[in-house]
């Protein structure tokens, strides 16, 4: 995965063939709702810089918002890992607000599921099915794996219009076998800064992702042993050498302990931690 985790947050959008609550609500009231304000709080906004941390994997994050079919997106344009600074003019990552733009065909996928509770907060749940139809996913891409998107469930605050949890199920397709895979992302500490309403802490659970990869409980034992060799080498390095190794390794190895320390069953917890959040600062300095 990444660094960044793919900002697993953002807003989500419209929805329709929905179905009425006994007060009159629907997935097309509330995510219309959320799309309006989200908007709202995005014009004063031209560009923002995050910086957040992945398992101990600091990144440095800088977006830009254009317009496209009348609605503002950030993209991505230049990041900074491990200390190396990378331009990104040219791309296409939005991660979740994606979903902006494929705005018509979420609205054919989606029904109102329902009133519920999050982390204290009365919200509102959508479920917009059969993704796959939609050639929409928020998780990145693997080498080792494909992902099949079916169905992400919002749970969408009722006073805020923001994404508290959303729930992502699908199928992750290995070297021709399926397996199921679900995500259940938790977004909390949501600050405001310069106009914008970010969550600072994202936790996201997953589970299949061993399972997909063919970790048996035999490689993972195997894997565990690789792990604990290669830590006791490192320690043994001088400290330049040592310093560049752990540059080098230490998100591949972040990930691997996640997914060691799960429940024998492909499941991986990955905490996002928001560390500083710069609005309408421009590019950082320097870079």
């Amino acid at each position: 995965m990444r660094p960044g985790v793919r900002y697993l947050l953002a807003p989500i959008m419209l929805a329709a063939t929905a179905v009425g609550t006994a007060h009159g609500q629907s997935a097309q009231d509330v995510l219309q709702h959320m799309l309006d304000t989200y908007v709202e709080r995005s014009q004063g906004v031209e560009n923002y810089t995050l910086v957040q941390q992945v398992m101990g994997f600091e990144s440095e994050l800088y977006f830009e918002k254009e317009m496209m079919d009348g609605l503002p997106v950030f993209r991505l344009r230049q990041s900074k890992v491990g200390g190396r600074v990378i331009s990104q003019p040219d791309a296409d990552d939005m991660g979740w607000e994606r979903m902006y733009q494929l705005m018509p065909e979420l609205m054919q996928h989606a029904e109102y599921v329902g009133r519920a509770d999050a982390q204290g907060f009365p919200v509102h749940v959508v479920a917009v099915r059969n993704l796959h139809e939609i050639d929409f996913s928020p998780l990145p891409e693997s080498e080792q794996a494909d992902f099949v998107p079916e169905t992400m469930t919002l749970h969408v605050d009722a006073d805020q219009w923001i994404v508290r949890r959303a729930e992502l199920s699908g199928t992750m397709i290995a070297e021709g076998e399926q397996h199921d895979f679900t995500a259940d992302v938790a977004m909390t500490d949501y600050r405001e800064v310069g106009g914008m309403l970010h969550p600072f802490l994202v936790t996201v659970n997953v589970q299949g992702l061993a399972e997909a990869m063919g970790m048996d409980s035999e490689k993972m034992a195997e894997l565990q042993q690789q792990l604990e060799a290669a830590k006791k080498q490192m320690e043994q390095m001088p400290e330049a050498q040592r310093k560049m190794m752990e540059d080098m390794m230490q998100q591949q190895m972040a990930n691997l302990e996640q997914m060691l320390e799960g429940d024998g069953e492909g499941g991986m917890t990955i905490e996002v931690q928001a560390k500083e959040l710069l609005v309408n600062s421009g590019p950082p300095e320097g870079e």
